[in-house]
């Protein structure tokens, strides 16, 4: 009995809509399905903010820097992370406050450090920018992903909490990239 119903999760059926099947993979394969997803929207995100900033040539390596991070960093640790809130936490202004308030800036430094890295900065150098930029990353990431989310966490499905902040992630893609560029 149990393996006809591990068949039935694996074989797509026909008759199931799109949303179905995305949701199917979404549950049976987490990280790929984020990840993908995540990189997707961090590639268009980067895109965008050049194109906002005035590049004339898109900074490729940036881009893939940044769909690399999304992928390889932050979906693991944020389906992780997600997962242990949702499981351990039910009032919502706990979720959010540790999110935000401790997690969130030694996510954010993260970010930065492996950003800085994967584009070729001095090792040693590293801390120093990270340090000098992170205050003003932090607090703009408090003003975006506060409000966001808190939607998110009251309104959106758990399974879905990853691809909306993803798809938030677009917007502060553009903001964050502006940040790190300075402007």
């Amino acid at each position: 009995m149990a393996n006809t119903k591990e068949k039935a999760m694996n074989k797509p059926n026909t008759e199931e809509t799109f949303f179905e099947q995305y949701n199917r993979y979404l549950v049976r394969f987490p990280f790929l399905m984020n990840g993908v997803q995540a990189a997707i929207i961090a590639t268009c995100g980067c895109l965008a903010s050049q194109s906002i900033n005035g590049l004339k040539e898109y900074d490729w390596l940036e881009v893939r820097t940044m769909a690399l991070i999304n992928f390889a960093f932050m979906t693991p640790l944020l389906v992780i992370f997600m997962g242990y809130l949702n499981d351990n936490y039910s009032n919502i202004y706990a979720k959010l406050f540790i999110d935000q308030f401790l997690f969130s800036p030694f996510f954010n430094a993260g970010i930065i450090a492996l950003r800085l890295f994967l584009l070729g900065s001095e090792v040693s150098s590293i801390p120093a920018e990270v340090i000098a930029v992170l205050p003003k990353a932090i607090m703009s990431a408090w003003m975006f992903w506060i409000p966001t989310r808190f939607l998110i966490m009251s309104y959106i499905a758990p399974d879905f909490h990853l691809l909306v902040g993803a798809m938030s992630g677009f917007v502060w893609n553009i903001i964050f990239s502006m940040i790190l560029s300075g402007k």
